[in-house]
């Protein structure tokens, strides 16, 4: 919004740059930064007790009243532990737990965030439980954290997350309303136990992110864009893409995750129980097993986006190894039928990961080819 008598001024910045437009992209994100740094402080990446974020594909955000955390009737934390496992055989478990204790509550009365985290049943000895239940399961247990919490029970911030962080032994910490960290927050949560991920609400500009290794595709917009170039300022940024079920089916979104090479937040937060429920998350789980198998291909520091393709399909290539992966994408309503992916070795056995078949490839006048078949009724993909 601009007021009366306001203005807005914008930075401009032009490079001449000679080659092909894709490897112009690539050096305006890669070697620019998009000209919001001179430097890239590395220093968080090379952590290795942060490293294991990576790794990480499925998380899930609850609200601290919500059904399936805690029974007020039998005065126990049942329900979440029956919710925890319930559609593993589904989506193959969450990587990343979060739970939710502040708003719409914080507020109501004097007690601030850190207050609701102490009041919950149980106190901090069910937190701690809970959080070692994750852990023992091979999942990262995360609190949230609300900076603009300011007009209730003033306190240290600082202070009061290193010390729920102890207390509660928790892995990582989501921050609310921001795209970024500080190295106050990530200071205070290594005072209180190492390799605490910060996890921030929006996604974080090249300015940032040397100081947050992960992050969200925020659902303030519907349908947001398909092609996420911040794995090409740095693949080793863990991104997680919004799914919320109050907005419908979360097919597309998970196959755009899958197409980026990153992985799916559930936020549960609003009260949706659609019937399409276990027929989305077995379409999730599919996608979740080649993005987990497949890690450190996504994590290529030299993947290429939009390679070239037919219009309207987008296509992803990626490395690991002698290993060369496509993830592809189709816009087009129709459906598709015909050779997609150019090939430039005979050397290699193609598959489809997904329909898990051999793919022979097609020789054309033009070369070598992968041929795909994308069938606009199917409830996935059908191609390489």
């Amino acid at each position: 919004m601009i007021f009366p008598g306001g203005e807005v001024r914008y930075k401009l910045y032009t490079e001449k740059y000679e080659g092909h437009w894709r490897s112009a992209l690539i050096h305006l994100f890669r070697n620019r930064w998009l000209y919001d740094l001179q430097e890239f402080d590395n220093h968080l990446y090379e952590r290795s007790d942060l490293q294991w974020i990576r790794e990480d594909y499925l998380a899930v955000l609850q609200f601290a009243w919500d059904a399936d955390f805690y029974s007020a009737a039998t005065d126990s934390y049942d329900p979440f532990r029956e919710f925890f496992h319930r559609y593993d055989d589904l989506h193959g478990g969450y990587d990343i737990y979060a739970i939710w204790q502040g708003w719409p509550r914080l507020g109501l009365d004097s007690r601030n965030q850190w207050d609701l985290f102490r009041d919950l049943p149980g106190g901090m000895d069910s937190l701690r439980a809970l959080s070692d239940f994750c852990r023992d399961r091979g999942s990262a247990f995360f609190i949230s954290y609300n900076p603009w919490d300011q007009s209730t029970r003033p306190v240290d911030h600082l202070h009061e997350m290193e010390g729920i962080i102890r207390d509660s032994r928790a892995d990582g910490v989501v921050l609310d309303t921001r795209g970024s960290s500080s190295a106050e927050l990530q200071q205070a949560a290594d005072h209180a136990r190492k390799g605490v991920v910060m996890y921030s609400e929006g996604m974080a500009v090249p300015k940032d992110m040397p100081g947050i290794i992960s992050g969200r595709v925020h659902n303030a917009i519907r349908m947001s864009p398909p092609l996420n170039l911040n794995r090409l300022i740095k693949p080793e940024f863990q991104v997680f893409r919004v799914l919320d079920l109050r907005d419908g089916r979360i097919r597309r979104e998970m196959a755009v995750c899958l197409f980026n090479g990153y992985g799916a937040e559930l936020n549960l937060f609003s009260p949706a129980h659609p019937w399409w429920l276990e027929e989305d998350y077995r379409f999730m789980g599919r996608c979740l097993m080649i993005l987990r198998q497949n890690r450190e291909a996504f994590h290529d520091p030299n993947w290429v986006p939009l390679a070239d393709s037919p219009d309207s399909i987008w296509v992803n290539q990626w490395h690991h190894g002698d290993k060369e992966l496509y993830t592809i994408l189709s816009l087009k309503p129709e459906g598709y039928s015909g050779p997609l992916i150019r090939i430039h070795s005979d050397d290699l056995h193609w598959v489809s990961l997904w329909d898990h078949e051999e793919v022979v490839p097609v020789k054309t006048a033009e070369g070598s080819f992968l041929d795909c078949h994308i069938d606009p009724f199917s409830p996935g993909y059908s191609g390489t």
